[in-house]
């Protein structure tokens, strides 16, 4: 029973099985936006290895944008995550499927000796930004990086006139893909 003003109201379990639930999808949606500012990762690959970039502002996730995405700015975000430099390859128009919510960045100028992304030249401020959903930047870091036992990747990726992604499929033993 739950006191509301004089009179008593009966809560069934599922309402209250219901509400527990509404609390627990809040507090796990606020603790997986938290992050440190100038954090990038890579959303939607196959692995830590690949996606669209996202990049943390004031402890949210947010996109970059394609606008002049080049070979640099890709090989800054696969330094940044620990990753080889090296055969970096740079996706365009949301290659890993459309995002939503922040877009933090656009038009990003790396000039490849950069440690962080946050660090690169960007045309317009944090958060001012033209482009859609349908515009976000991407990367593949398909060699070298640490990894961890028993993670999977796909190498040498490319996509196929059918749509689908194919390459050799390596797994990480020993902190070593093979």
């Amino acid at each position: 029973l739950i006191s509301v003003g004089v009179t008593y109201k009966m809560v069934t379990t599922a309402a209250l099985f219901t509400c527990l639930l509404a609390i627990l999808a809040i507090l796990t949606s606020t603790a997986e936006s938290q992050c440190t500012h100038g954090d990038v990762q890579l959303v939607g690959g196959s692995g830590s290895y690949e996606g669209n970039v996202q990049i943390c502002n004031k402890g949210v996730w947010g996109w970059v944008c394609d606008n002049s995405w080049s070979f640099n700015d890709a090989r800054v975000v696969c330094r940044q995550l620990g990753f080889s430099t090296t055969n970096v390859y740079r996706k365009y128009s949301s290659f890993y499927g459309y995002g939503n919510g922040t877009i933090w960045l656009d038009h990003m100028y790396c000039d490849g000796s950069e440690s962080k992304l946050i660090e690169c030249s960007h045309a317009y401020g944090i958060g001012v930004t033209y482009c859609g959903y349908g515009e976000m930047a991407g990367v593949f870091c398909p060699f070298g990086g640490g990894c961890t036992a028993d993670d999977i990747r796909l190498a040498n990726f490319y996509t196929s006139s059918y749509g689908r992604s194919e390459g050799r499929v390596e797994v990480c033993h020993n902190n070593e893909w093979g």
